[in-house]
């Protein structure tokens, strides 16, 4: 198992193209309001969607790219976030953001003014990231997936051991993985390395669909847990991670893991939200109320830390 240092967990969270993307949230009929999307952690500066609430489902988002955003600390005075244009790159979607990078344990309340709208804001923090004891890679299955021969389905199956603090309920979060993935070249028979010119996102699945304490989600990769069953013990996650890739001249020798620390608020939001997209495909399902940390509006602002180690793929 080797450690990551954090400048380079940084940069390649930098490199990648984030998988998150504004949630589309449904509001009950009433007055319009604003919808808050924003995830924040101490790798980044902080970023929020705003929004006009939709009251039709087939309605298209209004992104808000007028308002008067403020973030303060505890006891601090609020810092304008700089509204940052649609540049045609994925979401392609105007945000707010931040002129500094987030600490961990602290507070941010975030402050939103715009004409027509009550004045809102929410507040959260990210935890400290949690101890992970051990990562295992078991196993690697590769196969060609039917639809496309030039590329090669890997499957990579293991686990990692993380050990909860007790006395405290914790929520974690277990998106994906990242593939550094090494270009290669044959010259006279022999093979010559260009490292690390590529990084792949590797999205991860639940390998144990039985424990209560996963919980798989629906509109981004990966499942979020709960320590309720496993408070202050040591806890063995089992996952499986898959990617495609054309592997002509590419190696891959190493799986990166990211392991999320999450707040309440990011736990219940994400949660509540995957229950009502799946009540909506159901007709004999109660509605679901989707959790909401925003005052005189609706959304989700919270924060997380991530954990990062990396295990070697050995052929």
């Amino acid at each position: 198992m080797m450690r990551i240092p954090v400048g380079l967990f940084i940069a390649l969270l930098l490199i990648l193209p984030s998988c998150e993307e504004p949630v589309d949230i449904v509001p009950p009929a009433g007055n319009p309001q604003i919808v808050i999307d924003g995830n924040f952690s101490p790798d980044d500066f902080i970023k929020v969607y705003l929004s006009e609430e939709r009251p039709l489902q087939n309605d298209s988002a209004r992104y808000i790219s007028d308002a008067d955003v403020k973030i303060r600390t505890d006891g601090g005075s609020g810092r304008t976030m700089r509204l940052m244009p649609a540049d045609g790159t994925y979401p392609n979607q105007p945000y707010y953001q931040s002129n500094f990078i987030p600490k961990l344990r602290t507070t941010y309340t975030l402050e939103v003014e715009a004409n027509g709208f009550p004045r809102i804001k929410a507040a959260s923090k990210a935890p400290d990231p949690v101890p992970v004891i051990d990562v295992r890679l078991d196993s690697v299955i590769s196969s060609r997936p039917s639809q496309d021969r030039r590329e090669t389905l890997y499957n990579f199956y293991g686990s990692i051991t993380i050990q909860d603090p007790m006395s405290v309920q914790n929520f974690y979060h277990f998106a994906e993985t990242i593939l550094p993935i090494d270009w290669f070249t044959i010259s006279a028979g022999d093979t010559n390395l260009i490292l690390n010119q590529e990084y792949f996102l590797a999205p991860v699945f639940i390998a144990d669909t039985q424990d209560p304490s996963f919980f798989s989600l629906t509109h981004e990769n990966g499942f979020l847990i709960d320590d309720t069953d496993f408070d202050g013990q040591q806890k063995t996650i089992p996952f499986r991670a898959a990617v495609a890739f054309d592997a002509n001249f590419r190696l891959v020798n190493s799986l990166n893991i990211l392991f999320r620390s999450v707040s309440a608020d990011y736990y219940r939001f994400h949660s509540t939200y995957t229950r009502q997209i799946l009540a909506q495909e159901s007709p004999f399902s109660e509605p679901v109320i989707v959790f909401n940390n925003v005052e005189n509006g609706l959304g989700n602002f919270s924060g997380y830390s991530t954990y990062i180690d990396s295990v070697t793929v050995r052929r």
